[in-house]
């Protein structure tokens, strides 16, 4: 789920293709027909007939849509993605695949557009890592948990999404950017006939401030970077990218992360082949984990300019296999290691239903995420449905941030101020025990205790537990 407080400055850099504004347009009112329409226009798509967008999911208030592309000549061959992602204030992010144009391009509610051009990637470059030592341990505690398989045994993935500030700002809304990256790499397993056996969740975004390069010392450090990524199966990060970077991506074969850079809007779908643990093109090896180049077609791990993951049970428009099934059925491989990969990220256990912690002595006051900052929890004016003040319990003894259960409140005692902390800590800090409407924080049996007379934006933190009301605090409706 998305980080409740993640605040985002949109771009407002114009590309030179679009300088467009749509204010007028007669579908305005209609927030995804007033995208549709826009896309449908697009000169970016002028090759190509007009794309029946196709809903796939849905994730709060947004909605995913997606397409093969037809060229409009006589072949009507397939040629290249458009991915659409639009929300219900009026913005979209599209993700646009053809040979002519490669690009994010960035919709806003009052009818601008920007497009952010892709550079041209050697997808053929090495760009993964084989750590026989990080795939025992990832896989020894995939192994700990059961997969998520739904009634129709199709396995599900979920996928965090990890930005810098400068890349979330870039990208202007990371949760349609991360919903939109999902989707290409899941229409590529639908092409490739496994869509209903494997199925890539996008389950929210985490922001760093700092924007790292794209390099093997990244990808091995992801994990620290994103300390909230316990529930999830993988982490793909990505990253504006720098002088420094020493390929568009790089992910671990097989693995659970990836990191990617703005400029390679298709690097996703290619590094996330990798983690499911496939190579590029088979060369000799006498096994199917390969891509394919059927002569026409590139699929993502050999190539990465169609639309495929290698199988040899699809044709392309030219009636071509794209794949061998001894030398390059990634479709296969996706199916074989989807359990493993399902079965990554911690469970979350049973938790509360959600509920906010009212202050007894003054009333209207509730436990908050001050500015929806994680080190700063305080008090702050009750307000329903605000989800920095949503908390759930767990049996273990933890309060869980209803917004995103990974984060737990946790305090050190000794005065220090209590912040939300990961759920996968082993600090006491984080457990609690609840008597007489006190929370006493089971590292020392202090209460939890708010500062400044419980004055708006004032602090809270363990104190010793008093006869005071200042440290009760009443669960009411979220």
């Amino acid at each position: 789920m998305a980080i409740p407080w993640v605040t985002l400055q949109a771009s407002t850099t114009r590309s030179p293709n679009c300088h467009c504004n749509h204010t007028n347009d007669r579908h305005l009112n209609n927030p995804l027909l007033r995208a549709e329409n826009i896309i449908k226009k697009s000169p970016l798509l002028k090759r190509y007939k007009t794309p029946k967008m196709i809903f796939r999911s849905q994730f709060k208030t947004y909605q995913v849509r997606s397409a093969n592309l037809i060229r409009n000549d006589v072949d009507g061959k397939m040629e290249g993605t458009l991915i659409l992602v639009t929300r219900d204030n009026g913005n979209f992010v599209a993700l646009i695949d053809t040979p002519l144009n490669k690009g994010t391009l960035i919709g806003k509610s009052d009818g601008t557009e920007t497009f952010i051009k892709a550079k041209d990637v050697d997808y053929f470059k090495t760009d993964y890592v084989i750590s026989p030592k990080v795939i025992a341990q990832d896989d020894a505690e995939a192994l700990k948990h059961n997969p998520k398989i739904d009634e129709n045994g199709a396995y599900h993935i979920e996928i965090l999404a990890g930005f810098s500030q400068a890349s979330a700002s870039r990208v202007g809304d990371p949760t349609a950017y991360g919903l939109a990256q999902v989707e290409s790499a899941n229409l590529g397993l639908r092409n490739s006939r496994v869509g209903n056996q494997v199925i890539l969740e996008f389950a929210g975004f985490e922001v760093t401030p700092i924007d790292y390069p794209i390099t093997t010392n990244t990808l091995g450090n992801l994990q620290k970077i994103f300390p909230n990524h316990e529930s999830a199966d993988l982490i793909a990060a990505f990253f504006v990218g720098n002088s420094q970077d020493t390929a568009a991506g790089w992910a671990y074969v097989p693995g659970r992360v990836s990191v990617q850079a703005l400029y390679a809007p298709s690097a996703f779908r290619h590094e996330v082949g990798h983690n499911a643990g496939g190579n590029h093109c088979n060369t000799g090896q006498d096994n199917f984990r390969f891509g394919y180049d059927n002569g026409r077609n590139r699929t993502f791990l050999c190539g990465n300019d169609s639309n495929f993951y290698s199988t040899p049970h699809v044709t392309d428009s030219y009636g071509i296999p794209v794949g061998n099934a001894v030398t390059a059925d990634m479709a296969r491989q996706w199916v074989e290691r989807a359990p493993i990969m399902s079965s990554y990220g911690t469970p979350i256990p049973p938790v509360s239903a959600a509920f906010r912690l009212e202050n007894r002595m003054v009333r209207g006051r509730c436990l908050d995420v001050l500015a929806g900052e994680p080190d700063r929890v305080g008090v702050y004016s009750c307000q329903s449905n605000n989800a920095n003040q949503g908390w759930v319990t767990d049996d273990n003894g933890r309060i869980r941030l209803n917004s995103n259960k990974n984060l737990c409140l946790g305090g050190n005692g000794n005065g220090n101020y209590i912040t939300l902390q990961s759920c996968a800590s082993q600090n006491q800090g984080i457990l609690w025990r609840e008597s007489n409407e006190n929370y006493i924080n089971l590292s020392n049996n202090e209460c939890l205790n708010p500062l400044g007379n419980a004055a708006n934006s004032a602090r809270v933190n363990l104190n010793p537990c008093y006869n005071t009301d200042y440290q009760r605090w009443i669960k009411i409706a979220p």
